[in-house]
């Protein structure tokens, strides 16, 4: 186009071309384009979201990682032996507390876990000792994976190499994606136990003690009165026993009847040691003599069913003790051995030194045995196997408080079938040897003294109508008051004595209230303390006084003329 000076067309050239291919080429270009650009903006998301998915996978990776750390780590910090199951029984996952447990006891090899072991199977194949309550354990364990139990709970005992424990074991059951779970947890409650047992035993030791003091009560009565019997009866026989030449029967008879009132000293004494833990005359004790002395003894009646042997050591040290409560004791073993074995068998008593300080007899059958619910029991006061009126459940007592009275100790071995053996042992004692001591009832005394005044004072009737004649019959005279105000009123009448021989247990004032009032009025008096209560702390009342001396009912005529001739010299007796 040409234009003028005014700007006016003058001109006009023009051509027509036809675009339309150039056209559809630009379109298709730029639909091509368009299309290439979703692709592209397309990939570009895509690839975005597969970094993001990446980057959750990792992230969930990481947490997951995390959790099950956690969750390790809480199982790692209980002290409980925790195994999780599968449900086939199998394990997935311990804990370090099971590991520990495992490798200390000799069940996990170095470098191994439990994971992948059959819970299950190790529970049906336990033997032994472990085979019941792993059984049980097992048994319910299936019980929770069907879902039958959510959660069961035991405590059993665990024999390891080591010790025998204790465990409570608690199954919980869940879900993991459908499929059940169960953590088994052990808990160690081998300590609880021992303090229950100990609490157990404390208990028990304390209501055997309450039931000892209360028999300590009721036996030092019954001693008192029993021996206040065998006293009149040993007086009766020793005063008719002096009479009469060793060769007439009379005297045989009468020997009897004094030996027996010693034998039932010793037993009434006895009831008294488990009771009371105490003991009457000590002195050096051969425990070979004993037994010999006790063999004899049962030859000699009927335990003829019975085959006894002996296997003594010698020489034995001697031990410091109470001869007639220890042969007692043993006598005590043989006749419960013999009670065992009805139908004949063999005893056999034993003595060993077991250490250059201890000494040990013991007495074993061949009988029965015990089982271990019986031998835990064995010593408790009035407890017995044997038929109602057949014993008393005091024999094994007895032995114990003797044995323990004397420092030792006493052991029952017996198992069902293996018979029993009794095993005590002392401590060797260096004592210096008694003086010699008089047969009962020998009737032979020694030279007596000057005559003595006596003034015998005790409530029993049976003493004051035996004793002073035994007194007489020794060459002495007797006063006689029934009462503590008795014997006070005629001290303080003017009744001259040489002697006042006292009882401790009487009605109103008692002996040990009478004591000091009748030194308070004669103080060099000289006072012979006799008593059948065993309870009496007679130490306390004697005190230092040489002039006072004590014995023990029922005591012998050459008992009674020792502590005489030790209170009266020659030179002071007599009048």
């Amino acid at each position: 186009v040409a234009r003028d000076d005014r700007g006016w067309p003058t001109r006009m050239i023009g051509t027509i071309q036809d675009v339309t291919a150039l056209k559809q080429a630009e379109l298709e270009a730029r639909t091509a384009h368009a299309e290439a650009e979703k692709h592209l903006a397309e990939a570009v998301r895509a690839r975005r979201s597969l970094l993001s998915i990446r980057e959750e996978q990792q992230s969930a990776r990481h947490e997951l990682q995390q959790a099950q750390q956690l969750a390790q780590s809480t199982l790692d910090a209980l002290n409980d032996h925790i195994c999780v199951l599968d449900e086939d029984g199998v394990i997935v996952a311990v804990n370090a507390a099971w590991r520990e447990f495992a490798a200390r006891n000799g069940a996990l090899p170095e470098g191994e876990t439990f994971v992948g072991a059959s819970y299950l199977k190790v529970c049906d194949e336990a033997r032994g000792a472990d085979e019941p309550p792993a059984r049980d354990v097992a048994s319910r364990l299936r019980e929770v994976i069907v879902g039958e139990l959510e959660t069961w709970a035991v405590e059993y005992p665990c024999h390891s190499p080591e010790e025998q424990r204790w465990f409570r074991v608690q199954m919980t059951r869940f879900l993991v994606d459908g499929h059940p779970r169960v953590v088994v947890a052990h808990e160690n409650i081998t300590e609880r136990k021992r303090a229950e047992e100990e609490r157990f035993e404390l208990t028990k030791q304390l209501f055997q003690s309450q039931r000892l003091e209360s028999l300590g009560s009721l036996a030092g009565g019954i001693a008192h009165d029993i021996n206040n019997v065998l006293a009149a009866i040993s007086n009766a026989a020793f005063t008719h026993r002096r009479k009469l030449d060793d060769s007439e029967p009379l005297a045989v008879a009468l020997d009897t009847i004094a030996n027996a009132c010693v034998r039932g000293r010793s037993v009434v004494q006895s009831l008294l040691y488990f009771a009371r833990k105490e003991l009457g005359m000590r002195g050096r004790v051969d425990l070979n003599a004993i037994v010999r002395e006790i063999v004899s003894l049962l030859d000699k009646t009927t335990l003829k069913r019975i085959r006894l042997v002996t296997d003594l050591e010698e020489p034995l040290e001697s031990i410091d003790g109470d001869a007639a409560a220890l042969g007692h004791a043993v006598m005590n073993l043989c006749l419960n051995s013999a009670d065992a074995m009805p139908g004949g068998g063999e005893v056999t008593i034993r003595t060993r030194r077991v250490s250059s300080s201890w000494v040990e007899i013991s007495v074993r059958d061949n009988g029965p045995g015990m089982s271990s619910e019986i031998r835990a029991r064995a010593v408790e006061p009035f407890f017995t196997t044997k038929p109602l009126g057949k014993g008393s459940g005091l024999g094994l007592a007895m032995v114990y408080g003797t044995t323990k009275a004397h420092g030792g100790t006493c052991e029952i071995r017996s198992e069902p079938g293996k018979g029993t053996e009794v095993v005590l042992s002392f401590p060797a004692g260096r004592v210096e040897a008694p003086r010699p001591a008089h047969a009962a009832g020998s009737g032979q005394l020694p030279p007596t003294m000057g005559r003595l005044q006596i003034l015998l004072v005790d409530d029993d009737a049976l003493i004051l109508e035996s004793f002073p004649p035994l007194l007489e019959a020794m060459g002495h005279e007797v006063e006689t008051a029934d009462c503590g105000l008795a014997a006070i009123s005629r001290l303080e009448a003017g009744l001259s004595v040489d002697l006042v021989i006292l009882d401790m247990n009487m009605p109103g004032l008692t002996g040990a209230e009478t004591l000091p009032r009748i030194l308070e009025l004669r103080p060099e008096q000289a006072v012979l303390i006799s008593t059948g209560f065993s309870d009496t702390d007679l130490s306390e009342l004697i005190g230092e006084n040489p002039r006072i001396r004590s014995l023990r009912k029922p005591f012998t005529a050459e008992e009674l003329e020792d502590v005489l001739s030790a209170m009266f010299g020659a030179s002071e007796a007599g009048h």
